[in-house]
C-alpha cells in the first residue's frame, strides 16, 4: 500500500474523525475567556473519631470557572474541600465558595460554586459488641435443622451511636442448605446492611449446621422429679416432656428413659421453700438426634420438710 493509498482509503471516515476531534478539542481547551460549568468531586476532611451520617450528603459540587483546563476534560485537576477536622459533633451548614476549590492549573479562574451551601452532620463513632444471628435456607425434604452454633457468637461493630442503638445483634449471609442431607460447616461474611457500620476486623464466621432427618414430638409423662436431699418435698412431684424423635427411631420411649432430678443443697437453707428447674437425662444412651424440646412445668417447688 503506498503513502498515497494510506490517505485515499476510507477518506469520508478519516475526514469525519477529524472533525470530530476538532470538535472534541474546541470542547476542552475552547476560548480562554469562555465560562464554563462542571461537575467536580467535593471531598469533607473531617475528624478521625467522626463519621458523616446525613443521609442527603453530596459527592460533587457543580463549579463555574474561565480559563484553561490542562489535560482530559480537567475534572481530575479539580477538587472542592471542606476542612471540618477541628468540628465537634452535630448538624452545621457549611458555605461553598471559590475558596474551597482546589487546582493545580495555572491561569484558571474559579467564579462561583453551585450549591453555595451544604449540610454536615456529623457523629461520634462508638464500638458495641453483638450477638450474631446465624441465616440459613431449608434442607432437603424429609429432613430438618437440629441444632446451628455460630463461632464466634459475637461481632464486635463500630458506627454511629445513633446507628447502633437500633442493632441488637448482626446477622450471617444466608447459608444454603438445598438438598442437604447432612450436617454441615461454612464460612460465611456477616451482613451489615447500614453502610455506616462495620464489624472490627472484617472477617469471616464459621456457622456449623446440624442436620438429620425430620423429627416428630412426642409426649412422655409422667416422670419422677427427684431431689437430690431427702429432707425435701418435690411438688409436683412429676414433670410431663416433650420429645423430639425422629422417624429412624423405631423403639417406644416410656418414663422409664428419663431422669429428672434437682438440686437443692446448694439453695438457701433459710428459705422454706424455692423455685428451681428440674434437670432431665438419658437413663440410658439413645438416638442422639433425640432431644427434649420442653419441660411441663418447666419448674418445680422445693419445700423442706420440719420447718413451721
Amino acid at each position: 500500500m503506498t503513502a498515497k493509498d494510506l490517505f485515499v482509503e476510507n477518506w469520508g471516515l478519516k475526514l469525519t474523525a477529524l472533525f470530530l476531534a476538532f470538535i472534541l478539542w474546541l470542547m476542552v481547551h475552547g476560548d480562554p475567556g469562555t465560562e464554563r460549568n462542571m461537575m467536580v468531586p467535593l471531598e469533607i476532611r473531617i475528624p478521625r473519631n467522626m463519621v458523616i451520617v446525613n443521609d442527603d450528603r453530596q459527592g460533587s459540587v457543580e463549579v463555574s470557572i474561565r480559563g484553561p483546563l490542562a489535560g482530559g476534560f480537567g475534572q481530575s485537576s479539580l477538587l472542592c474541600v471542606v476542612d471540618l477536622t477541628s468540628a465537634s459533633e452535630g448538624e452545621r451548614l457549611v458555605p461553598l465558595s471559590p475558596q474551597n476549590i482546589q487546582t493545580s492549573t495555572t491561569g484558571l479562574e474559579i467564579l462561583n460554586v453551585r450549591p453555595t451551601r451544604i449540610r454536615v452532620v456529623l457523629e461520634r463513632e462508638i464500638s458495641k459488641e453483638v450477638d450474631i444471628e446465624p441465616k440459613y435456607g431449608t434442607p432437603e425434604t424429609g429432613f430438618e435443622v437440629y441444632d446451628v452454633r455460630v463461632s464466634p457468637s459475637t461481632a464486635l461493630i463500630r458506627g454511629p451511636q445513633s446507628r447502633l442503638d437500633r442493632i441488637k445483634s448482626v446477622a450471617t449471609e444466608v447459608v444454603s442448605l438445598q438438598g442437604q442431607k447432612e450436617s454441615i460447616r461454612r464460612l460465611v461474611n456477616l451482613n451489615i446492611k447500614d453502610s455506616l457500620v462495620h464489624s472490627s476486623p472484617v472477617e469471616s464466621v464459621e456457622v456449623e449446621i446440624e442436620i438429620g432427618p425430620r423429627r416428630s414430638l412426642q409426649t412422655i409423662s409422667p416422670v419422677p422429679v427427684l431431689p437430690d436431699d431427702d429432707s425435701v418435698v418435690v411438688r409436683p412431684p412429676r414433670v410431663t416432656l416433650r420429645i423430639l424423635v425422629p422417624g429412624t427411631f423405631r423403639r417406644s420411649l416410656t418414663p422409664a428413659d428419663f431422669s429428672a432430678t434437682v438440686a437443692v443443697r446448694n439453695l438457701n437453707p433459710a428459705l422454706d421453700s424455692e423455685r428451681v428447674k428440674p434437670v432431665v437425662t438419658f437413663t440410658n444412651p439413645l438416638d442422639p438426634a433425640i432431644r427434649i424440646k420442653e419441660i411441663v412445668p418447666a419448674q418445680v417447688t422445693v419445700h423442706r420438710t420440719g420447718k413451721s
